[in-house]
């Protein structure tokens, strides 16, 4: 099940050219020509290079280095998974279930879940890009460290935005998801960033009622934004392209 995931990483940490202009989330015109409904320059804001150390180049086993307000990326060690509260107490979370960070060593094992979830995967590279971007990453693991899920956000400006966020497949429907989305709306209250800004396929229906129930609310739409079998496309008829609904959750006001 996709859960808010991101089309693309650049190898540079930066989001694509035509999402950082032209007043991101909304607007403007992708790759594939469609135009984007128009919210307002928030690109402007959002196109954020992430810090790096002065003077030399970063490998994907330098500790990354977050920008001011953002959570900083842990090292290698698990936090147990905070219990659901509120609307999330449905989420099966067990005290042996924990948290840990991504790290260039996991990516295999991580790029094997995701091929085995999606049709359309990130590539290895998206995900080692984002570690060594310094983006979040962390991995939900059980007691014997078999790996449930996995999310990547990266923060800027005082923002967050979910990149990635998957379960493996014979976990879905345990509460997985929600166990991480409890995990990454902590991490933003902690640093004090409060819009969580994701996509998600407008055919998903069972991540926008997720996301709806947590407060997310539908703000925009990116027209042909994920590639897609034509079966699975009835939001772009005659492309092999799906729409992703633009979502945002002010988590200053999200229930705790």
């Amino acid at each position: 099940m996709a859960f808010g995931r991101r089309r693309a990483v650049r190898r540079d940490g930066l989001r694509p050219a035509s999402v950082r202009t032209g007043g991101f989330p909304c607007a403007g015109q992708g790759p594939d020509g469609h135009s984007r409904l128009d919210c307002g320059g928030l690109a402007r804001r959002r196109a954020v290079r992430l810090a790096r150390p002065a003077g030399r180049s970063r490998s994907v086993e330098d500790a990354p280095v977050s920008p001011p307000g953002c959570p900083r990326p842990q090292a290698d060690e698990a936090t147990p998974a905070r219990p659901a509260a509120g609307c999330r107490a449905q989420a099966q979370a067990s005290p042996t279930i924990h948290l840990a960070p991504m790290l260039a060593a996991h990516v295999d094992e991580v790029s094997d879940v995701e091929r085995r979830t999606y049709d359309f995967p990130w590539s290895r590279g998206n995900f080692v890009d984002s570690i060594a971007a310094g983006h979040l990453a962390q991995r939900l693991l059980d007691d014997r460290g078999r790996l449930l899920g996995y999310f990547v956000a990266m923060c800027g400006a005082g923002e967050m935005h979910l990149l990635n966020l998957s379960v493996a497949p014979e976990e879905q429907g345990r509460g997985r998801a929600r166990t991480m989305l409890d995990a990454l709306i902590a991490e933003c209250r902690a640093a004090g960033v409060r819009p969580l800004w994701l996509e998600v396929r407008a055919g998903n229906r069972r991540a926008r009622s997720l996301y709806g129930r947590y407060g997310f609310a539908e703000v925009g739409v990116r027209r042909g934004y994920y590639p897609a079998a034509a079966a699975d496309a009835p939001s772009a008829p005659g492309a092999v392209r799906e729409d992703a609904v633009v979502m945002t959750l002010d988590v200053g006001t999200a229930p705790p």
